[in-house]
């Protein structure tokens, strides 16, 4: 009989078979799942007591913790995705479902994945069957819940939002499936130093299935079956290639990021507003968006700083906006925490706030530092008056 390619058994990739079966095994999301906090109450309990909707970065454990669900509770589990399946699909599951409920009272948990893509009038159609209990929804969606679904489905739903993993959890995830025997590679002698590892989770950028894929490549390319397979830093930045700077010019981290560049203007620190500037810029954003035709003397002192603004976003990748310098027009946003704490300059008498523009890992950052010589003059006075004024008010709140 002759091989067909189609049907050798493929295994499936590497993030798919290191999905943790158990929540003990699950990495990170401490603010979600940690000791005492409901969803892992409910887990332990094994009941899910209303619908609920993940929201986080890609790769951060929507689906996987959407897996342990269904291995916690006792109902029917229905995997979905918005992206591949329609609204011909969704009644098929709910029939299904209703049969279920009558025959046996077996419940239906629907897990739709990439709920966001769904239009209004298809996320309607999920109201009456969760109104009577036909099924219970588990979304997942990386976009902001409050604009990308819709709010009679929104009430219904509890909202769970997750982090960027931290590079931590990526590499220790990483290091779980170079030593796992059975789903990982724990059956090959895979080498590599810490530092190497921690590289890859860095160009990851908090993303836990980039990490997997990438290893899962350079493994693979390495292994010419005489033994040690050793992964080095060249190796790994021809699988992971460049970084990719995690930014949609229309969802969420657009507007996170245009908020911080505005708040960092308005605070009066030309180095954060050099950073978020960059963030946009180096990651595609249309640069008459940001200039609005704004015009100003040329400045070689502003081309260098924006040159280290730069190298930081590609050196530290898509940190998170802070969440107090984030907008919050919705009460889910508002809940989250989103510009809680925000101190608005224009309340102050100098008109200038003490508050931290940066991301905590670039907290202090000075890009622009204008010559003594033309207007950059009156520049360098402006800057200093602003920084010590913003100094002097950051220890004064730390008293």
């Amino acid at each position: 009989m002759e091989n067909d390619l189609f049907s050798q058994n493929v295994p499936p990739p590497l993030a798919e078979r290191m999905r943790p079966k158990a929540l003990g095994d699950f990495v990170g999301q401490d603010e979600v799942v940690g000791e005492g906090r409901i969803l892992r109450r409910m887990l332990e309990r094994g009941r899910l007591e209303s619908s609920i909707i993940f929201w986080g970065p890609p790769g951060c454990g929507k689906t996987t913790l959407a897996h342990l669900v269904a291995g916690s509770i006792e109902s029917h589990f229905e995997f979905f995705s918005a992206v591949t399946s329609g609204i011909a699909e969704v009644r098929r599951i709910v029939a299904e479902a209703e049969s279920r409920l009558k025959l046996s009272g077996g419940r239906t948990i629907l897990f739709v994945d990439e709920i966001h893509r769904f239009n209004k009038a298809q996320q309607d159609a999920f109201l009456p069957h969760i109104e009577s209990g036909t099924i219970i929804l588990i979304g997942a969606t990386t976009e902001n819940p409050s604009f990308e679904v819709i709010s009679p489905l929104l009430s219904r739903c509890r909202v769970f939002i997750l982090d960027q993993l931290s590079e931590d959890d990526v590499v220790s995830i990483m290091r779980r499936a170079i030593d796992d025997p059975v789903r990982g590679f724990g059956g090959r002698k895979v080498i590599v130093a810490d530092e190497n590892l921690h590289y890859l989770a860095h160009l990851a950028a908090g993303d836990a299935r980039t990490a997997l894929n990438a290893l899962e490549m350079v493994v693979e390319s390495l292994d010419d079956g005489s033994g040690e397979i050793a992964l080095t830093r060249e190796s790994i930045e021809e699988a992971a290639q460049r970084r990719n700077i995690f930014y949609d010019k229309k969802g969420e981290h657009h507007f996170n990021i245009i908020s911080a560049l505005h708040k960092s203007l308005r605070g009066g620190d030309p180095d954060a507003s050099l950073y978020w500037l960059a963030r946009m810029l180096e990651a595609g954003e249309e640069p008459l968006y940001v200039a609005r035709m704004a015009a100003a003397p040329k400045s070689n002192a502003l081309y260098t700083a924006y040159g280290a603004a730069a190298a930081d976003v590609k050196e530290h990748g898509p940190l998170p906006v802070p969440l107090w310098i984030r907008n919050a027009p919705t009460r889910l946003m508002k809940d989250a925490g989103f510009g809680k704490g925000y101190e608005y300059p224009h309340d102050d008498p100098d008109a200038v706030s003490g508050q931290e523009y940066f991301p905590e890992e670039l907290k202090g950052r000075e890009y622009y530092h204008p010559v003594d010589r033309g207007f950059e003059r009156e520049i360098i006075k402006r800057i200093e008056y602003w920084r010590n004024l913003r100094e002097g008010k950051r220890k004064k709140e730390e008293k």
